[in-house]
């Protein structure tokens, strides 16, 4: 005997079996038709080619709330690999060390920071603008943390 999923889904087939008297062992899930993955899927390639830094997790809350289809986010997932499409974003590219690169010592360590414009730092941040990236240089008061200067840098 076949149960198929009702339009919510919100059901268990162990309370269905129990509503009608069967055994558990008797009565088996029918998957979804293929039609509706597909159908899935290219609403889900849809949404990444208008914005291709979406993953899975931001995917599945536009399917959810804008297009109002109840998808959970481990089958997006699973979509999304089955079409080879992943969010894209810039890599991190800090924790690589260049070994002919000189090391130098820390010379803050044993320094107490007690006015202004005794030391600076500079902090690099890459921001996405559309399909463009955005640099921001800051340069840092450390004892303040003023923003002495800023730099907009692009690609």
């Amino acid at each position: 005997m076949q149960i198929a999923k009702s339009a919510r889904g919100d059901f268990s087939l162990t309370q269905a079996c129990r509503l009608l008297n069967l055994p558990r062992a008797t009565v088996y899930y029918r998957p979804c038709s293929r039609k509706d993955e597909v159908w899935l899927m290219n609403l889900i390639r849809d949404i990444w080619l208008r914005y291709p830094f979406y993953g899975y997790r931001k995917i599945t809350c536009e399917l959810r709330w804008v297009h109002q289809q109840p998808v959970n986010a481990k089958k997006v997932l699973r979509l999304m690999r089955l079409m080879q499409i992943k969010a894209l974003y810039p890599a991190p590219y800090t924790s690589r060390k260049d070994k002919a690169a000189a090391v130098y010592p820390y010379l803050l360590k044993d320094l107490v920071l007690c006015h202004p414009n005794q030391v600076f730092m500079v902090d690099i941040t890459y921001l996405q603008l559309g399909n463009r990236f955005v640099y921001l240089i800051a340069f840092i008061d450390v004892f303040s943390r003023f923003v002495v200067g800023w730099h907009l840098a692009y690609d």
